[in-house]
């Protein structure tokens, strides 16, 4: 074995050197400088930064990523936790290097990747920085010479690793965004779209303005978010988006409807009505599917038709919801039954009518429960409401009971969008 080691890669005297300890890789050292760095932190001889760096950069793509692997399946806990400490400071010097002294571009190509890598086994917001900071082109160099696009992949992928151990790189990414190349920004963006953390909409929402010719993308995103059921933007973020939707640029107020249906925002549903009149095709259609989105209504788009709807909507919540729903104490399941069948055709100011409706989930009348779940299904509370009760009828003595509420909770998880805050609305005479 050993007169076959020079011609080994690099990559497999690595994973030698995790397989079979200390003393034979001190024997490999001068095949590879890694090896013998290796080797002095697990005896506590500790190389200078800059040589890690150096000889971290001398390796083949994906190396520093298979050795923490096979370190990890050989139980190397101690050597990693040293490491990991190594590394970090290896991810910090190729940034301070590069904005003390910008590195030529074949060499800060290098740091790059290092960088990646370290970002995507260890990094959280420190590092993440770090990274955004090296990957950011001089001043006064061109962005040609410093190219990210071949990045631009793996940076997703560390990025995303990095967000979901620490929320708060989200944070850091959407700061770094609008100080970066184009290509750089936009895929900042489509990070941030992809994350799964709760604030992701949110933060995104910060970013709408600082590339006024980005917004669109940033909308997109948003929609893209909010399309998982567990995602939810806040009325900070809504206070964001909603005025794109008088952008001058129709993708941006395209996207804008677009976000905002996903959103399920029911304070848009009169801007939305009137953008039916815009005089781009696409952002009508747009606008319309955002309409049927949010009120679960099937009108076509001529927005008169709509307006009449509104109106109607809200002079029957002023004027006629209060009896209607003090009905809803009636003892008869008939008059329950006809009151319920009103309150499920109401869907403007559904987010106000569920909780009513869910108070009839604890009548003794299997029917009359079956009647409001049939209501909610129709009215599409918010899920963080309506499923605990649902979850709780799980155990209801009646098995079609126990039916319908699995069916609903069931399509609700895979249709009903992120919640909003509750309007402020006038009180019902």
């Amino acid at each position: 074995m050993p007169q076959l080691l020079p011609t080994l890669p690099r990559l497999l005297m690595l994973v030698l050197l995790a397989l079979t300890g200390a003393g034979q890789a001190t024997a490999f050292a001068d095949e590879d400088p890694l090896i013998g760095l290796i080797d002095g932190l697990r005896e506590g001889k500790t190389q200078p930064v800059e040589t890690w760096l150096k000889v971290l950069s001398a390796q083949i793509p994906g190396t520093t990523t298979t050795l923490v692997k096979v370190l990890r399946e050989d139980g190397e806990d101690e050597l990693l936790a040293k490491l990991e400490y190594q590394l970090r400071d290896v991810s910090i010097h190729a940034t301070l290097l590069h904005q003390s002294d910008p590195q030529e571009p074949m060499i800060w190509d290098k740091h790059c990747r290092i960088s990646m890598e370290i970002v995507g086994l260890y990094g959280e917001s420190p590092e993440v920085r770090d990274l955004l900071n090296l990957l950011a082109t001089p001043r006064t160099a061109s962005e040609k010479a410093y190219n990210v696009r071949p990045f631009l992949r793996p940076l997703k992928q560390s990025l995303l690793q990095a967000c979901d151990r620490d929320e708060s790189t989200l944070r850091i990414i959407q700061r770094a965004y609008g100080r970066q190349t184009r290509a750089l920004d936009s895929q900042l963006l489509r990070i941030l779209g992809a994350c799964d953390a709760p604030s992701t909409a949110d933060t995104l929402a910060r970013c709408l303005g600082k590339r006024r010719n980005f917004d669109g993308i940033v909308l997109t995103q948003i929609a893209s978010a909010l399309r998982k059921p567990h995602l939810r933007i806040s009325e900070f973020g809504l206070g964001s988006v909603r005025p794109m939707l008088e952008d001058s640029t129709p993708l941006t107020r395209q996207s804008a409807a677009r976000a905002l249906g996903y959103a399920d925002d029911t304070e848009s549903i009169r801007p939305l009505i009137i953008l039916l009149k815009d005089p781009s095709d696409s952002v009508r259609n747009e606008t319309l599917k955002a309409l049927h989105r949010i009120t679960a209504m099937t009108i076509e788009g001529h927005p008169d038709r709509w307006l009449t709807w509104f109106d109607e909507e809200t002079l029957w919540w002023l004027e006629v919801s209060h009896d209607t729903l003090r009905s809803l104490k009636d003892t008869t399941q008939k008059d329950v039954a006809r009151t319920l069948r009103e309150l499920a055709s109401k869907r403007l100011f559904r987010r106000e009518l569920s909780p009513h409706v869910m108070e009839l989930l604890d009548d003794p009348r299997p029917e009359v429960v079956r009647l409001a779940l049939a209501t909610l299904e129709s009215l599409r509370p918010p899920l963080t409401d309506l499923a605990p009760r649902l979850r709780d009828l799980a155990n209801h003595r009646s098995p079609i009971v126990r039916n319908d509420a699995a069916r609903i909770l069931s399509y609700l998880t895979t249709r009903t969008s992120p919640t909003v805050p509750a309007r402020s609305f006038p009180s019902p005479r």
